[in-house]
């Protein structure tokens, strides 16, 4: 009550000093009415009670509580502490104190009228059935994904057949097993093969039992067939002094235990006659070869597993030693000069040069033809006059038909390239049509080099001039479009330094639809030539990774890893020309990143469906495209594409948490594979710290993969 109400009762200030006991008073509620009750005749207890022997006689026996030393600025409350009493039982509680000589014991205190809590049974909490069971495919395994709850253990059945009574294989997943590993592999099984997948929940019980829930849905997944194993590595001459000799060669390759080994040895780059080696390690030396002669080797893995092999290995050519007196090897075939029955303009009109087989002349080089039989015939345009930007020849159908007859190819030969016009290569239907209509038929085949309005696709550059030859057929001055060709033309292009095989691209320009697409080549290192099929007036370019696209990065490292990359990969998820290290990434961009190292292909729309499905994410709800990607996100991302290509096992790695201050942000599935990425010199962090949390930068990102890919050994 406010100071001034006449109600309020004058304060009073008890001390009690240090060694007071606390006696604590405790009846049982009932035992106490009943006794008051029968001695009483009452109903009720009332305070004077308190004192009395009748309900004092039924005190539970509790031990006194000393009053503590407590300072004057403190807290002058202390706790009593009761125990012994029966659950769901209602008590009497009051309490004296006694000073510290046991002489006087003051008056009973207010009581307290207190229910104990009764003592039920321990709670069984039945556990839900999960419901997003998810299962990505591999040749032997299955990852299954799943959203666990922490401290749950899970059980799996799976078998070939859609019934559970079925399932004629189980496994556990404990609660420690999910603790650094959101995904659960399934392995032994077989490739190729469908299996149905069931999980139930196991929940501890407060008694130390479980609850288990009913079984999911069946989820169907079929394993993949089985994959090659991967390329060998490192291929080629060993590096000792007599590697070649006059009737050896000694290789070497990076060894890898898991697989065997076969080298093939061919004298043709063709490989249509090979001999071949199985071979358990590392080096091979090839003996009993031809003195003075090219050689063609490759190397591919093979898993007695699977029965596959891999994709063979980069072609390595290497000559053998000559022998004494031995100088003939290997004599180029010649053809036959026809350059007396073409008439070659002396000079270029209006940018064109002018080469013709027609009239009388196609009749005498048929005749030529027919007499020959056998023999590429040749027509030499190597030394254009100033101003020539077309190289024409005409050729009447004469001609080309005697050749189909013959079965013989006509070469056009210029100075950079030269065109193989193969038998046959242009009487389709509407030569025939042409010629019927105007009786008289002739092919021009113009040629033009460098097409220098056509751009490389992104990430490409030319290394070679753009070389466009275009075809028409017609009669005097009126030609048209010939369309698709009956048979491909070659056109082999002569290189002007070696080109790495795994990387260079040889590409077809389509004129009338105004893009670039694939066509069939062939690359000959012994010739210094590459060779394409032309099947229709076009653009052909020989082009390679534009390593080099990104001037403006000054960080040495990162440009070094940078080049390393698209020499591997295109990477059509970075930008075409500037490349800014310091742009933050979204999930989706570096997702897509990632996923170009595989490669994966992928879409827009789906790319964190086909990460999850590639297993370099964790199924999270919070994992949105458009959010910032975590650093810790990133780099179990990468550490998840080593895991695929190597088939190492990350986990079990431990990290001195006083290496880096912050190594416990790292998001509790992330931390095996950050751990792995530390010990291997993948993340380096700095100042004692791995900023997990922060999002990664285009920069970091790059630079993570180029160091996994380093670790891989791809670079």
């Amino acid at each position: 009550l406010p100071d001034g109400d006449e109600r309020k009762k004058p304060e009073r200030k008890v001390e009690y000093g240090t060694g007071y006991e606390v006696l604590i008073h405790c009846v049982e509620y009932d035992d106490a009415l009943g006794i008051v009750k029968s001695l009483k005749n009452r109903e009720f207890i009332i305070y004077s009670d308190l004192s009395q022997s009748y309900l004092l006689s039924l005190e539970k026996n509790i031990s006194p509580v000393k009053v503590p030393d407590l300072q004057p600025d403190k807290s002058q409350v202390f706790p009593l502490n009761i125990t012994g009493l029966q659950p769901n039982t209602t008590y009497l509680l009051w309490i004296t104190v006694k000073n510290n000589t046991g002489t006087m014991e003051s008056e009973p205190s207010d009581p307290l009228l207190i229910t104990t809590q009764p003592d039920l049974p321990p709670h069984i909490e039945i556990p839900v059935v999960p419901t997003d069971l998810k299962g990505i495919p591999s040749d032997t395994y299955v990852d299954l994904t799943w959203s666990y709850k922490t401290g749950y253990s899970y059980n799996i059945a799976y078998g070939p057949e859609d019934d559970i009574e079925k399932a004629n294989r189980s496994i556990t997943v404990s609660a420690h097993d999910l603790k650094y590993q959101p995904l659960f592999r399934i392995g032994g099984l077989q490739a190729d093969t469908v299996y149905c997948f069931w999980i139930r929940a196991i929940a501890p019980s407060e008694t130390g039992g479980t609850a288990v829930s009913e079984w999911s849905n069946s989820i169907i997944v079929k394993t993949e067939p089985y994959s090659p194993p991967p390329r060998p590595r490192g291929f080629g001459i060993k590096d000792v002094t007599d590697a070649i000799t006059e009737t050896s060669v000694f290789y070497e390759w990076i060894p890898d235990e898991t697989v065997t080994f076969i080298l093939e040895i061919s004298e043709t780059s063709d490989f249509k006659e090979i001999m071949e080696f199985s071979v358990e390690g590392y080096e091979y030396k090839v003996t009993g070869l031809k003195s003075n002669h090219r050689y063609f080797a490759r190397l591919f893995s093979y898993s007695s597993n699977t029965g596959l092999r891999s994709e063979p290995s980069a072609v390595v050519m290497v000559v053998t030693r000559k022998g004494r007196g031995e100088y003939d090897a290997d004599a180029p075939l010649e053809d036959t000069p026809v350059g007396d029955m073409v008439v070659i303009n002396p000079i270029a009109e209006n940018g064109v040069w002018n080469a013709k087989i027609t009239g009388i002349n196609a009749h005498r080089f048929s005749e030529k033809i027919r007499t020959l039989g056998k023999g590429t015939f040749s027509i030499d345009m190597t030394n254009p006059p100033p101003d020539t930007k077309i190289i024409r020849l005409e050729l009447d159908g004469e001609v080309l038909e005697t050749l189909s007859g013959v079965k013989e190819s006509l070469v056009l030969k210029t100075s950079g390239f030269d065109i193989y016009i193969l038998p046959g290569s242009f009487l389709q239907d509407s030569y025939f049509r042409l010629k019927q209509k105007l009786g008289n038929i002739s092919v021009r085949i113009d040629v033009r080099t460098p097409a220098s309005e056509l751009m490389p696709e992104a990430g490409r550059q030319f290394i070679l001039p753009v070389t466009e030859t275009k075809v028409y057929a017609g009669y005097s001055e009126s030609f048209m479009p010939l369309g698709k060709f009956a048979r491909p033309v070659r056109v082999s292009i002569s290189l002007v330094s070696p080109v790495d095989s795994e990387t260079i691209k040889v590409r077809y320009y389509d004129s009338a639809k105004g893009n670039w697409n694939d066509i069939e080549n062939r690359l000959m290192p012994s010739e210094g030539k590459i060779s394409a099929y032309l099947s229709s007036s076009g653009a052909i370019a020989v082009t390679a990774p534009d390593t080099d696209r990104y001037r403006n990065i000054t960080d040495s490292e990162l440009k070094s890893i940078l080049q390393g990359i698209l020499k591997l990969y295109e990477m059509p998820s970075l930008p075409v020309n500037n490349f800014d290290a310091g742009e933050v990434l979204t999930v989706y961009e570096s997702l897509c990143n990632i996923l170009d190292t595989l490669p994966y292909n992928y879409h827009g729309e789906d790319v964190l469906e086909k990460a999850l499905r590639a297993g370099i994410i964790i199924p999270d709800e919070n994992i949105e495209r458009d959010n910032p990607m975590r650093r810790d996100e990133a780099i179990y991302a990468a550490m998840m594409v080593y895991r695929k290509k190597t088939g190492q096992n990350i986990n079990g790695f431990d990290i001195d948490p006083d290496m880096f201050n912050d190594f416990d942000k790292v998001r509790e599935p992330y931390r095996q594979a950050v751990a792995f990425a530390i010990k291997n010199g993948i993340v380096r962090g700095y100042n004692n710290k791995i900023d997990p949390e922060r999002p990664v930068t285009r920069g970091e990102l790059i630079i993570i993969i180029g160091r996994t890919l380093i670790n891989i050994g791809e670079m």
